[in-house]
């Protein structure tokens, strides 16, 4: 009775939000077993926020110009993290499906530094644009002070002070102009 109760509990959680139903098929690389256990393998900033880049291997990039403004197209998954430590592992058990958009017909449109995203999806960006685009990708683990804060997002069924986790690919660059 207990377990078939525990699993009425999951499901009853993971639906409160389901306008955009986990597809596995799109951005399928997120979930390559590449992530594994390689918490030596993550960098953190100074603002908490813990990342990898899938492929790439610590060579020196020069870091391109990234301005206020210029419009930058992603592809995105993003979880809320129930428990454990994501560096440790690829325990998708330990993961809520949040939202999706990760194919081009929903592609995402940021526009840097307008805080029409969260302050750490806004530094992510940076970070893989820096790192070479298009075509990179990160996964990103975003503490509660970079994400939704002491507030959550309700409407997303995320409580206050959890931890987010991005999967993230920049698409396409354009830079700012004045025009």
């Amino acid at each position: 009775m207990l377990p078939l109760l525990a699993l009425l509990l999951g499901c009853a959680g993971t639906a409160a939000y389901d306008a955009h139903l986990e597809n596995t098929a799109d951005m399928r690389w997120v979930y390559n077993t590449a992530w594994g256990s390689a918490p030596h393998k993550y960098v953190t900033t100074k603002t908490g926020l813990r990342f990898r880049v899938l492929g790439w291997h610590g060579e020196d990039v020069p870091a391109e110009d990234i301005e206020n403004g210029d419009r930058v197209v992603v592809l995105y998954k993003m979880f809320r993290r129930t428990h454990g430590d994501a560096t440790t592992g690829v325990d998708w058990a330990s993961r809520v499906h949040v939202y999706s958009q990760a194919d081009m017909d929903n592609a995402l449109v940021v526009t840097i530094g307008s805080g029409s995203v969260v302050a750490g999806v806004d530094e992510a960006i940076r970070i893989l644009i820096r790192l070479g685009t298009p075509g990179i990708r990160g996964r990103f683990l975003l503490p509660s002070s970079i994400a939704f804060g002491a507030s959550g997002a309700g409407g997303m069924d995320i409580p206050a002070h959890s931890e987010i986790e991005y999967f993230l690919e920049v698409v396409k660059r354009t830079k700012y102009s004045e025009l």
